[in-house]
Order: C-alpha cells, then structure tokens, then sequence
C-alpha cells in the first residue's frame, strides 16, 4: 500500500487534448467557444513569456489542452523559468504555426479571427523589429 504522507503527488483535473477540443467546438457549431478557445491560448503563451517560462520545444497538439474552455500546458516537464530573459513574442507564432495551418485545412472559417488575436498577442511589427 502506497504511503501517501511520504510520497509527493500533483491532482490535476483530466484535460481535454487541443485539436480533440477544437474540432469538437466546431462540430457543435460552436463557432464562438472555438474563438475563445483560441483566444485563452494565446493569453497562456502570452502570459508565459511575460513571466519567462518557457520551452525549447512547445507543441500544443501534445502538451496543451483545455479545462472546460480554458487553456492550459498540461505537459511541462521541460518547461524552464528565467524571469530575466528577454519576452520575445514572436515565440507565440513559432508555437501556433502548425495549429494554424489545421485551422486552414479544417475550420477555414476561423482563420480571420485567429489572425487578428495572434496579431494582438505577436505583433508582426514588433517581431520584425526584435
């Protein structure tokens, strides 16, 4: 029998995986859940990069979910946390290149709303400047 007084645990509510997620808004035609959905992912990486966590290797399809229509990174084991690194937003378009390209063959629909929150989030202007 497992001692829990002397083991180290984390309880984490179950996640639903990104694109399942996504694709089940659309299917519902909950066009407007969809948007939010993307919309709560980039404030995550967002955030993240304001408070220096970071990860040399980010995938949403396999490390980001969501918890009712909230995003979270449920897989952060190699996440790294530098509060004195520099915030480079341009790190939210390398992360959502391929998501984006899903949204095109998939939900093309969305892709206006999407581009104009990753603009929000990742200015092309302040990406080109850095």
């Amino acid at each position: 029998m497992l001692d829990l007084s002397r083991s180290s645990f984390l309880l984490q509510k179950k996640a639903d995986l990104f694109y399942l997620h996504v694709q089940a808004l659309m299917e519902r035609g909950d066009v407007e859940g969809a948007k939010y959905a993307f919309t709560s992912t980039l404030k995550l990486l967002d955030r993240f990069i304001d408070l220096g966590v970071f990860e040399n290797n980010a995938i949403l399809r396999k490390n980001f979910g969501f918890i009712g229509n909230e995003a979270i990174q449920f897989d952060i084991g190699k996440s790294k946390f530098d509060p004195s690194r520099h915030p480079d937003k341009w790190e939210i378009r390398i992360v959502s290149k391929k998501f984006y390209r899903w949204i095109g063959q998939n939900s093309p629909q969305l892709l206006a709303h999407f581009d104009e929150e990753l603009e929000t989030f990742s200015p092309l202007l302040l990406a080109v400047s850095l």
